[in-house]
């Protein structure tokens, strides 16, 4: 079957789940046209959680989606025109993750691993998202939370990453601004997860002593500075949630409007400005290096080279480390991988993911700078003869480019697999963002583990 209706054959089924009409689900219209669609989304999301308990980032999904349907309906009642860049890419980022999430969860939930097998040879999902779902399906309690995580990570980058980086440099200061709000105001809607100022505060250092101030460490719109949040916070909360699966059922039951009310910021406006008058803090400055969390090595980088040896096996963690200027400044990076392989080029965002455990793969992800049509084209050419990559699959993905506009896709995948070695398995992602007409290419790297 042609990918495209592949993959609208799996959408057309979570729509239909989700109660959804797709013709009248158009983001350019603004929140209020949307409301009954962004409220279908995240209690479809519960549901397939409440379903089946391995879904655990739907469970995610659904209890986030309070909190950004309450940001979503508070930008939409500001009576400021320019504001209406923010709330439409808002809402075509929810609609986008539907799309990517939902077609695997429903190709999982009607035909198991054999299914997601299908969309990967299909080209739709790489190696890295099917042995997660491999790890879903393996009644294994550890494999279980990791694969969920990964499908999580998925989101964060493959879809989001594009949406913030586009909302932090619209016409400049502003929305560096506007997105550096976000990150102050923003409340996750996780029972028991808190805020980015509570998690990973502005710390003025002077001498002997360090301020601890209400301000955030960082922009919600960075992926290393939003990771370091969820892996530090919102993650183990969630989980914590998870562990009385009584009390997350029921409030993924309740209506999602009624809990987004909460996240209104007329709602914690009060604990807000409790929070900037109260929560400073005077303390003996300690040595300054890197934090010793799971996310260690996440802070953005500022317009220096990276360059990472990969060719020896590190302790496994469950770690992720990531590199970005925060301008979103394209920046070198330079690979040494197994197999005398090397990679050169340049990144808008690297990524390194070290699984829990030693028989899992680690996961190295460059992202390259978003481009046209044209550029992605000759580019996949340049890795093509680099990588070994199949030309007849290129040639077909570009002569099917208008396909996904027709079926009505706002967000599409291609993967192509690289000639596999016996330690690096190499593959090229196309992201095609469908209304923009950009598209970002991922060069993924799995590096097997050594028996």
């Amino acid at each position: 079957m042609n990918p495209h209706d592949l993959k609208q054959q799996w959408l057309t089924v979570a729509l239909d789940n989700a109660g959804i009409d797709a013709a009248d689900w158009k983001p350019h219209r603004g929140v209020v046209a949307n409301r009954s669609r962004i409220e279908a989304v995240y209690g479809y999301y519960g549901s397939l959680y409440l379903g089946d308990s391995r879904f655990e980032w739907a469970g995610m999904a659904s209890l986030m989606g309070p909190s950004f349907y309450g940001g979503f309906l508070d930008i939409a009642a500001v009576p400021v025109r320019p504001l209406r860049f923010y709330e439409t890419t808002f809402l075509r980022m929810q609609k986008k993750i539907f799309e990517d999430q939902a077609v695997i969860h429903e190709a999982y939930r009607l035909g198991g691993i054999e299914e997601i097998l299908a969309l990967r040879r299909a080209g739709i999902i790489d190696l890295a998202t099917v042995q997660a779902w491999e790890a879903i399906d393996s009644h294994c309690a550890t494999r279980l939370h990791e694969g969920n995580r990964w499908l999580l990570y998925r989101e964060q980058d493959d879809i989001l990453d594009y949406f913030y980086t586009s909302m932090q440099t619209h016409h400049g200061p502003e929305g560096a601004a506007l997105t550096y709000l976000m990150t102050l105001l923003g409340n996750p809607s996780v029972p028991g997860a808190k805020g980015y100022p509570a998690v990973l505060p502005l710390t003025l250092h002077g001498g002997p002593l360090a301020l601890r101030t209400p301000l955030a460490d960082g922009s919600i719109a960075v992926f290393p500075d939003r990771w370091e949040l969820i892996e530090r916070d919102t993650l183990p909360a969630y989980l914590r949630l998870l562990a009385e699966p009584p009390a997350a059922e029921e409030e993924m039951r309740r209506p999602v409007a009624e809990r987004a009310q909460a996240f209104r910021l007329r709602s914690y406006w009060p604990s807000i400005m409790a929070a900037m008058l109260s929560n400073w803090g005077l303390r003996a400055a300690s040595a300054r290096g890197s934090a010793s969390s799971a996310t260690a090595g996440s802070r953005p980088i500022r317009r220096a080279g990276v360059s990472l040896d990969l060719r020896h096996r590190r302790a496994p963690g469950a770690a992720v480390r990531a590199w970005a200027d925060p301008r979103h400044n394209p920046f070198p990076i330079s690979v040494r991988l197994p197999d005398s392989k090397h990679y050169l080029g340049q990144a808008q965002l690297v990524k390194l993911y070290l699984p829990a455990r030693a028989s899992s793969p680690m996961r190295l992800t460059v992202k390259l700078p978003a481009a046209n049509l044209q550029l992605t084209i000759r580019t996949l050419q340049e890795l093509r003869q680099e990588w070994n990559l199949d030309q007849g699959a290129i040639e077909a993905w570009t002569n099917e480019i208008q396909r996904p506009a027709e079926v009505g896709h706002h967000y599409s995948t291609r993967v192509f697999a690289g000639q596999p070695t016996d330690l690096v398995e190499t593959e090229i992602q196309v992201e095609h963002h469908v209304r923009e007409a950009r598209f970002i290419i991922d060069v993924l790297f799995s590096i097997q583990p050594v028996d």
